[in-house]
């Protein structure tokens, strides 16, 4: 055959009806599974051309063609198809004949490189020759449309290969089976598994190995277990390998129990897990947080003698450094060294995500400068993490130069890494440059997410432009983005800022109805704008909706409650709500405790205010400049000074830094109480250290001289 025939444009699928009656040549077991002489077997890609090269030079004798097919398999196992099919056209050149086992050789080629159009036109003519298909045949182009992604097409030629007696085996069906498995098409997939017996290939191990895998991959790991069940009845022999894949989706669905169940299972019935099964479990159990069930697996394996690989040190340094504990996975990592286990850039990104998240940068900085001393290369997913944590902690700048580089090195940054830069630059106030991000985003083709917007709109929402953040939520619409609860909770939370509540409500139902489920940041923020706005019934009601709703309230919540009821003089009902925030075991923090000291000082109950001070020693809470401010005021007010300048000199002596309002009550204090000279001294002394004292102590001191000038004159 010339190579001009295989080239021309036969139809993808060749209809047998136009081939009547062939008079089929017999391919024979021995002929289609050629033995390999053994001296081609561990030849070099360049040995085995010019071998062939050599056999094309000798003339006396003539090779025969199963010598070239020798090397042609040997170039094919080493997958160099291209090289196959260039020998072949010497081949033609030489007019060295081709039989059977070429044909097929060349099929595998042509469909291993994704030209399915030519290993068809090479099964057309071994049709045209009168050669006998072989089962390997039809599986090769089975196998090469799967490859291609054309499953339709792959299922229509096996339809047509049954429709005409042709027969298939476990390979083929199974081949085909694992196509559909690729693409999703499980039910098609099944359905395949359920007529192999009906045409005479009872399915094996391997078929329901395939038909699991990719229940379990596509997340269905009920129907995987029910293959796994029917397999039993069937009496098939479940292997190591279906184990694996069960073991697998069973951990990557969170059903962490089942799977150590089937590992039991695989003891009893004498069947060795290996490392694919351990990797599986402790990779399953890092995820779920069990990090020392993890680890004691891992010294389970070495008392096995099975040897941890990269996989297991990846899933164990992932799982170490998203629980904090970042020592043990630099630990971890020097064991991987050790042992000779080249550590790769998933092992790096684990660590340098950790460590940034940690706040320790220039650790994870130092550790890019190690991959590239060990040649493995940084990826978008390195950066991102580099990126976010510096942003993370306000180094924007170094940030936005690491992106520069990003594009030096060919690395292209994704919606990942925009979306940390827009959060870093929304957190530090740059609005307009993260909007100009955006538009860059759009030029490059990156689509922005919720992640982007969310970031975006809580920053325009803290800079006070609602309006702006209300028309992104538009654009999000009108890009098929859905918002979600971190959307909707920052928004309204700049409503509420703003006082804005009413607006802030409505957004609330229109979460609803979108089938966003308000969480406890949502009604935080309301509480919070209700109370500050004094309707603190709505705020009361809207706690009551939160328990209907099964959204714990925390203390962020009764701080805000207890903040507004202080402020409208209802004490007793904030006193009540500390005591039921230490049933529901919530720990009242410092805010909780400054605004019910702050209450209590207005009421003028200082003794009670002074007694939840120590009451925060005890709980190791720690008073800070506003709790205290609020008890000297009170005792200034109550013309309690010695008390005061006591107070006063006891916080300095614990370290904690007077502002500029503890010093505008200490003045206006002094003033009050007639201690005018002191008051003179404090004020003098904190213009000349370059305080900028605020027109409320101005004010209070031109009003009190005045008042005391005047009294004198009288």
């Amino acid at each position: 055959m010339s190579f001009s025939i295989i080239t021309c444009n036969f139809p993808e699928t060749p209809k047998f009806q136009q081939l009547s009656k062939p008079n089929f040549i017999p391919s024979t077991k021995s002929t289609t599974r050629t033995k390999l002489d053994s001296k081609f077997h561990h030849q070099d890609h360049t040995t085995l051309i010019s071998t062939f090269n050599q056999l094309l030079r000798q003339n006396k004798p003539t090779p025969e063609t199963i010598e070239f097919n020798k090397i042609l398999t040997s170039l094919v196992k080493l997958k160099h198809y291209s090289t196959v099919i260039s020998l072949y056209q010497k081949m033609e050149l030489n007019e060295i004949y081709s039989d059977f086992v070429t044909f097929n050789i060349l099929i595998n080629c042509f469909s291993q490189l994704g030209q399915i159009s030519l290993s068809f036109a090479v099964f057309a003519t071994i049709l045209k020759k009168g050669y006998h298909p072989h089962v390997v045949t039809f599986t090769t182009l089975i196998k090469g449309l799967c490859l291609k992604g054309e499953i339709d097409k792959a299922l229509n030629f096996h339809h047509k290969l049954v429709t005409h007696r042709f027969q298939l085996n476990e390979v083929s069906y199974t081949t085909l089976i694992n196509g559909l498995c690729k693409v999703g098409e499980m039910n098609k997939a099944k359905d395949i598994l359920n007529t192999m017996a009906k045409n005479g290939v009872p399915p094996n191990a391997w078929s329901y190995n395939v038909l699991i895998n990719g229940f379990c991959k596509f997340k269905m790991v009920d129907e995987a277990v029910n293959l796994f069940n029917e397999m039993r009845r069937r009496m098939i022999i479940p292997n190591v390998v279906t184990y694996n894949s069960l073991i697998d989706g069973l951990c990557k669905s969170g059903r962490i129990e089942k799977a150590l169940e089937l590992v039991n299972e695989m003891h009893h019935k004498k069947i060795i897990p290996d490392v694919v099964t351990y990797n599986s479990l402790i990779n399953g159990l890092c995820k779920s947080g069990r990090i020392e069930k993890a680890l004691a697996l891992v010294d389970e394996m070495h008392h096995k003698k099975i040897i941890p690989n990269v996989v297991t040190y990846n899933s164990l340094i992932d799982g170490l450094c998203k629980s904090g504990r970042i020592e043990k996975a630099l630990e971890l990592v020097n064991e991987m060294h050790r042992s000779k286990i080249i550590r790769n850039v998933v092992t790096y990104n684990s660590l340098i995500d950790g460590l940034c998240k940690s706040g320790r940068i220039k650790k994870a900085l130092e550790l890019v400068n190690e991959m590239r001393r060990s040649k493995v290369i940084p990826n978008v997913v390195t950066y991102n993490s580099l990126i976010d944590g510096l942003c993370k902690s306000r180094r924007i700048k170094k940030a936005l130069e690491l992106v520069i580089e990003m594009h030096r090195s060919k690395i292209i940054p994704d919606v990942v890494t925009y979306s940390s830069l827009i959060d870093g630059l929304c957190k530090s106030g740059r609005i307009e440059k993260a909007l100009e991000l955006v538009i860059e985003m759009h030029r490059s083709k990156i689509i922005p997410d919720v992640v982007t917007y969310s970031s975006l709109i809580d920053g325009l929402c803290k800079s006070g432009r609602i309006e702006k953040a209300l028309e992104l939520v538009i654009e999000m619409h009108r890009s098929k983005i859905i918002p979600d609860v971190v959307t909707y909770s920052s928004l309204i939370d700049g409503l509420c800022k703003s006082g804005r509540i009413k607006k802030a409500l409505e957004l609330v139902n229109d979460m609803r109805r979108s089938k966003v489920i308000p969480n406890v940041v949502t009604y935080n923020s309301l509480i919070d704008g209700l109370c500050k706005s004094e309707r603190i019934e709505k705020a009361l009601e809207l706690v009551n909706e939160m328990h209907r709703s099964k959204i714990i309230p925390d203390v962020v919540t009764y701080s805000s409650l207890i903040d507004g009821l202080c402020k409208s003089g209802r004490i007793e009902k904030a006193l009540e709500l500390v005591n039921e925030m230490h049933r529901s075991k919530i720990i009242p923090d410092v805010v909780t405790y400054s605004s019910l000291i702050d209450g209590l000082c207005k009421s003028g109950r200082i003794e009670k205010a002074l007694e939840l001070v120590n009451e925060m020693h005890r709980s190791k809470i720690i008073p800070d400049v506003v709790t205290y401010c609020s008890i000297l005021d009170a005792l200034f007010k109550n013309h309690r000074v010695d008390e005061a300048i006591a107070l006063l000199t006891k916080i300095i002596e614990k370290g904690i830094q007077p502002n500029l309002h503890t010093y505008t009550i200490l003045i206006h204090g002094l003033w009050i109480n007639g201690r005018l000279e002191d008051a003179r001294k404090v004020f003098e002394d904190l213009l000349v250290k370059g305080y900028n004292l605020d027109v409320y102590t101005y004010n209070a001191i031109i009003k009190d001289f005045a008042t005391r000038a005047c009294l004198t004159k009288h």
